[in-house]
């Protein structure tokens, strides 16, 4: 059971004890002549009192965590706003990122194949995981990756992965 769903049942309960306590008490006021009745009415007005204190005690309880819960659901709204356009200019990033490196495969004139391969290789995907991809054999990705070294002046993947990554870090 939730904290609120409780302090509201805690409340109801507190309400109809009072409730019936002041009921007690407006029927025998009418009989005020006996000495134990004053005894018993000043002890139903202390109960009337403490139930009444919880009452309040528990509706601003329960205020209070209503704007705290709104706070925190304010904050969280921020939060989410923010996580957003971060998230957007990370994909903006991105995409110019990639934009950058079809710019570079098209200045050393790589072919389709070998630009595919070469998204790979900076995906940092091995020539058998490229091959299984692509259908054909590790040894045909090989090929194809020395290929592209040889178009870019790089000799290996390391120095092709590199040449991307460099400025970045």
């Amino acid at each position: 059971m939730s904290k609120t769903i409780e302090a509201r049942l805690i409340c109801c309960y507190l309400i109809l004890i009072t409730i019936i306590v002041s009921h007690d008490l407006l029927d025998e006021y009418e009989a005020l002549t006996d000495g134990n009745l004053i005894w018993h009415i000043l002890l139903e007005l202390m109960l009337l009192l403490l139930s009444i204190c919880g009452i309040l005690y528990l509706l601003k309880k329960s205020l209070v965590e209503r704007s705290a819960k709104e706070q925190f659901l304010t904050e969280l709204d921020k939060a989410k706003l923010q996580l957003e356009k971060v998230s957007e200019q990370l994909n903006e990033g991105k995409r110019d990122f990639i934009k950058l490196i079809n710019w570079q495969f098209n200045e050393w004139c790589l072919s389709p194949c070998e630009k595919e391969i070469g998204f790979f290789l900076l995906k940092g995907l091995s020539f058998e995981e490229i091959a299984t991809i692509r259908n054909t054999s590790a040894r045909t990705a090989r090929k194809q990756a020395t290929s592209i070294y040889s178009k870019a002046g790089l000799h290996n993947r390391n120095e092709f992965a590199a040449w991307f990554l460099e400025d970045l870090l």
